[in-house]
């Protein structure tokens, strides 16, 4: 037996201002991209009526290029769901990851 790493990444695109309810649709966008890729699979939840994608990192030979590709992938994703009006992909930290 070897020891098990395990670790869930919750993030979401940021709404632009307060009220606005098309975020939700583009977070769902953005999970339908990631997923019909093949290249990775995220699942979501909904938390305080917020649409939430979740990243499961679990299995026992995960690399941190598997996590790095899985994010890449993400990114690449953002940039396709979210219209020319800006959002930012935030996680659990409150850190925008997709901005340039």
């Amino acid at each position: 037996m070897v020891p098990r790493k395990f670790s869930l990444v919750c993030f979401r695109l940021r709404a632009r201002f307060a009220g606005d309810d098309a975020v939700d649709g583009l977070n769902r966008e953005l999970l339908a991209a990631v997923n019909v890729s093949g290249r990775a699979f995220m699942t979501h939840f909904v938390v305080d009526g917020r649409f939430v994608i979740r990243l499961a990192v679990s299995g026992a030979m995960t690399e941190m290029q598997h996590v790095i590709d899985a994010w890449e992938l993400t990114r690449g994703s953002c940039w396709k769901a979210r219209p020319a009006t800006f959002y930012s992909v935030t996680d659990s930290s409150g850190l925008s990851t997709c901005d340039n």
